[in-house]
């Protein structure tokens, strides 16, 4: 029996835990129409506290009967984990997926003693947001799901006017949350490849021969294409200049060519010229970007490429003379 609060009433049923609500109760048991019901009337579920967490209710929890305290944050991501939970409370059911497996995974790791709960879990997550790829009945449909972005996403590509571009955001965070299932589904795949010979439709229907034919074909047209990128990719040119011009503020700094240069290096801490400033603003400006690259892609993502590592140390060291300029400046001030 069931009372006002969503609790149940009368003798506790000897099936299940006190701890099982009957929300959570609808949700192990994946009824749709009952956890539609509860939820209408006001139902719950409120996600366990973090392992680290020390709140008075947690440290009473552990200290009063610690099995107790597990057992009822497996029941409670066990309902969490319902994909009729999921479905009937978010808005956006597979990144609720992808973040409820990536969780689920960690604590599998931290709590060593119910892992195998914990990955089972994550792995019924994992399916759910499969099989919500799998109902999908078109290359449009497939292209929804996995362009589909974040607000704050959405918010900058459309103040940049880049609302239908082809960005896969769903599938970066199926990457960053290595959801290795979702990423090698077969409509996924599907569509992968389509753009990857876009523009060379013909090269996946055509026999052996054929295909050392156009490769040969390509390979002499190589020439013609290089130049073809090089002119019409304005955008590069202009990463091409602006570091060229980096690196000719560098010769110029290292060459001294401005000023009365003999008594400057007789000066200690010599106030910074006009093209050390430049040098400044220019490697603000790289630092800036390192940033945005850092917050988009990760921490984890971003160490993993060695050229990020390269950018790291180079500024580390451009830094690292700024500051020691600064501080021989300011000791003969």
């Amino acid at each position: 029996m069931v009372g006002p609060n969503l609790a149940f009433l009368g003798k506790k049923a000897r099936d299940y835990s006190p701890d099982i609500s009957p929300v959570i109760l609808a949700a192990h048991c994946n009824q749709f129409e009952i956890l539609q019901l509860l939820l209408s009337h006001g139902a719950i579920i409120d996600k366990p506290h973090p392992l680290s967490c020390t709140c008075p209710r947690c440290r009473e929890g552990i200290h009063t009967d610690s099995l107790r305290y597990s057992l009822r944050r497996i029941h409670t991501y066990r309902a969490l984990a319902s994909p009729a939970w999921i479905s009937l409370t978010s808005e956006d059911p597979i990144l609720t997926a992808f973040k409820l497996s990536w969780e689920l995974e960690h604590l599998a790791h931290r709590e060593n003693e119910f892992k195998e709960i914990y990955l089972v879990l994550s792995n019924q997550c994992k399916k759910y947001s499969c099989d919500l790829l799998d109902l999908c009945r078109s290359t449009e449909e497939v292209i929804a799901v996995l362009n589909r972005r974040n607000e704050s996403e959405y918010d900058e590509e459309e103040q940049n006017g880049e609302q239908d571009k082809l960005t896969l955001s769903r599938l970066k965070m199926a990457l960053k949350y290595e959801q290795k299932q979702f990423v090698a589904h077969p409509n996924c795949q599907q569509l992968l490849t389509s753009i990857w010979y876009e523009g060379f439709p013909v090269w996946r229907r055509r026999n052996g021969f054929m295909k050392i034919l156009l490769c040969s074909g390509l390979i002499a047209c190589i020439p013609a294409i290089s130049l073809y990128y090089l002119f019409v990719h304005v955008r590069k040119w202009e990463n091409c200049a602006s570091f060229g011009c980096f690196l000719l503020l560098l010769v110029l700094a290292s060459t001294r060519t401005e000023g009365s240069e003999r008594s400057r290096q007789n000066i200690r801490g010599p106030p910074p010229s006009l093209v050390e400033w430049l040098i400044f603003f220019w490697v603000t400006g790289m630092v800036w970007a390192e940033c945005k690259q850092l917050w988009e892609e990760g921490l984890k993502a971003y160490v993993r490429q060695w050229w990020n590592w390269l950018d790291f140390i180079m500024l580390s060291f451009y830094l690292a003379t700024f500051s020691l300029k600064a501080v021989a400046f300011s000791n003969t001030q």
